[in-house]
């Protein structure tokens, strides 16, 4: 086979019908002709790590974007208030279906979101999740410096005016 024609096979390649376990081994035996017929020379052994580097991210991309959809974990804005829905077996009828979460990042163990929820003070991983992206958790981020010099004199008003009563 020509470099070419394995070139634009990867390019081309996607999982479409393949399971992925198919799909991968299918991208690595085209990878290892490719390495075969068009090997790197390089002219320092310092670069050698870098290059593999370099070559194993490009693999990956590539590998990703012949994924079907459903495979992929979408991003979101980290941060962000999210729901996880609550599958708990002790879940009624009439309690809530869904807790309101943090969105904190990507579980790397297992397909899914990492979300904080401080009700629970618990992390849930979970792919079942409703994402309000444009609404920050705890509200509009604002500048409460200024609340602190009114706090301390309503504070101390409170204080005489409790005296005063007692």
């Amino acid at each position: 086979m020509l470099m070419v024609e394995i070139e634009d096979r990867l390019h081309d390649l996607k999982q479409g019908e393949r399971s992925v376990a198919d799909y991968v081994a299918e991208l690595k035996g085209l990878w290892a002709d490719a390495d075969y017929l068009k090997p790197i020379e390089l002219p320092h052994s310092e670069c050698v790590a870098w290059v593999k580097k370099w070559i194993e991210e490009k693999r990956v991309i590539q590998f990703l974007r012949g994924l079907n959809p459903e495979f992929v974990v979408p991003p979101k804005v980290f941060g962000c208030t999210c729901f996880v829905r609550d599958h708990r077996p002790s879940v009624g009828k009439l309690d809530p279906r869904a807790i309101k979460c943090i969105f904190v990042g990507y579980s790397l163990g297992q397909k899914g979101y990492k979300c904080w929820s401080p009700s629970e003070r618990c992390l849930f991983v979970s792919m079942d999740v409703t994402f309000r992206e444009s609404v920050p958790f705890y509200g509009e981020k604002t500048d409460l410096n200024f609340l602190s010099k009114f706090d301390s004199v309503e504070s101390d008003e409170v204080n005489r005016q409790g005296r005063k009563m007692m």
